[in-house]
């Protein structure tokens, strides 16, 4: 199998333009990082972005199939951290690994992506592999800004929704206060 670097000759510039293209921002970073990974033949490169933020970089990159299984990931985390103290703190040290592994495979999950954008222009006229290439590789600042939102939301609701508990559990142990103590319930709450 051929890989996408032996079609790149060197990083000085005269990499197949397709896959500039299909790159987008930081393209000798990630050329570079890919012949370091065939130097060593192995998947794993380290991505800091992809560790640290790794919904956003997905996002960012375009990544949909890898946000999307990382969603569920962190979905089904969450739910089951949910089950008590103990399961909690498993999946907080579950959801760290997870950002591990992406920031160990995050270079070769954007190879993948990319050796296929370019594969799938490959028949095409050179301005319209440009145009696809582009349109689908790079990056996304809206991907970003929707990302980052909706985290911003989700953040607002889980806050709303605890406040509500507490107030809920205030107001419960006001009521069996109230219910212990008649006297006090006559006198304080009048």
């Amino acid at each position: 199998m051929i890989s996408v670097t032996d079609q790149v000759p060197a990083v000085d510039g005269t990499a197949d333009p397709r896959l500039r293209d299909a790159i987008g921002r930081n393209a000798d970073y990630y050329l570079r990082r890919w012949r370091d990974m065939d130097a060593r033949g192995s998947k794993r490169s380290w991505n800091w972005p992809a560790c640290l933020l790794n919904l956003y970089w997905f996002a960012w990159r375009k990544m949909w199939g890898p946000l999307a299984l990382l969603l569920v990931a962190l979905v089904l985390l969450g739910v089951a951290g949910a089950a008590g103290p103990r399961a909690g703190q498993l999946t907080f040290f579950a959801s760290i690994g997870l950002s591990f592994i992406t920031g160990a495979f995050g270079n070769h999950l954007y190879r993948r992506k990319c050796r296929r954008l370019v594969q799938a222009s490959s028949d095409m006229e050179a301005t319209a592999a440009q145009a696809y290439l582009r349109r689908n590789g790079g990056v996304s600042n809206l991907a970003l800004a929707i990302a980052l939102v909706l985290s911003v939301a989700l953040a607002a609701l889980s806050v709303m929704g605890m406040m509500t508990q507490r107030q809920e559990q205030q107001a419960e142990a006001r009521e069996a206060v109230a219910e212990a103590c008649p006297l006090w319930r006559t006198r304080w709450l009048a």
